[in-house]
């Protein structure tokens, strides 16, 4: 697979520290596109050293809003596969490899997480298989063939941490495979929020997943 027809989709907010390291390993894999989320940190000073593409967030849009605009940045810029991985380094990049590889004979492949560290992610992902057999969906390594976008129109997008194109995918009857991954520690704190926050707003996010799922069963293709 040609390196030139894979975007991969880096979301960033406030990762100075390992936003480098990360589009390092990931450009030998393809071509990276960082959607910088107003950081406030020095992760502008560093994406501008490394000459790398950039779209900066006018406003601090969130993880959801600005994996979106990555995704519908690369898909108008016709490549044929898309990439989505965090900046925080906890993925390791030999495994895009492994989802490169896969995506010849899948529509998308998702990752499985050795290790969930919130109550609340090993809850949705409880949920998630029981409805979906679907086991990490909150994984932020994924990766998408181009034609999964034709119908797809991020209408019920927000508030499942970009889970919800996997969701769609496998209850559309597109082909999907997961593979399993050990992931590093994180350094730092999460971006998105402390643990309480983030703990109460993946959990009320199990209720649009299962709002998701009843729309897409019902409207199987």
């Amino acid at each position: 697979m040609e390196r030139s027809k894979i975007a991969i989709i880096i979301p960033a907010y406030n990762e100075a520290k390992t936003i480098g390291k990360v589009i390092k390993k990931v450009k030998y894999f393809g071509f990276p596109i960082v959607v910088n989320d107003c950081s406030t940190d020095g992760t502008a000073k560093i994406l501008k050293k490394l000459k790398v593409k950039v779209l900066n967030n006018k406003k601090n849009l969130g993880y959801e809003k600005t994996l979106k605009r990555g995704l519908n940045f690369a898909k108008k810029k016709n490549f044929k596969f898309l990439i989505t991985i965090d900046g925080d380094d906890q993925h390791n990049s030999s495994d895009i490899k492994k989802i490169i590889n896969k995506l010849n004979k899948n529509d998308v492949v998702y990752t499985i997480r050795n290790n969930l560290n919130r109550f609340s992610e090993k809850f949705f992902a409880f949920i998630s298989l029981y409805l979906c057999e679907i086991e990490d969906p909150l994984s932020g390594l994924k990766g998408y063939k181009i034609n999964i976008f034709k119908k797809y129109n991020f209408k019920n997008w927000d508030n499942l941490f970009g889970s919800d194109l996997l969701l769609y995918a496998k209850l559309k009857g597109f082909k999907v495979e997961g593979i399993f991954t050990r992931i590093k520690k994180r350094k730092g704190v999460s971006r998105i929020g402390d643990s309480s926050y983030l703990n109460l707003k993946i959990l009320l996010s199990i209720v649009y997943l299962f709002k998701n799922y009843l729309i897409y069963k019902k409207n199987k293709k």
